[in-house]
């Protein structure tokens, strides 16, 4: 039984090595399954949410998207056009 608690161990260690790893990724893809997900849990945004979802965003690896104006500007345009 000990030998089974130290795979498992290690397999949650390598895990959470692993996910801190991505996290550190640049991802290149625009965040739609995330504002999708973000818009679940939000009916609408003020200032601080707004930039509560920026700094989420950007540490999940969209700091492209975050950062620039333009990036910005999209992350919005999307989240107005598919609020219901």
């Amino acid at each position: 039984m000990r030998r089974i608690g130290d795979c498992q161990l290690k397999i949650s260690k390598h895990k959470r090595i692993v996910k801190s790893i991505m996290a550190k990724i640049i991802k290149k893809r625009f965040p739609k399954k995330e504002l999708n997900a973000w818009l679940r849990e939000h009916r609408s945004r003020d200032h601080s949410e707004w930039i509560d979802l920026l700094d989420n965003l950007s540490n999940q690896g969209f700091h492209e998207w975050c950062a620039s104006g333009a990036g910005q500007k999209e992350i919005g345009f999307y989240l107005e056009t598919k609020r219901h």
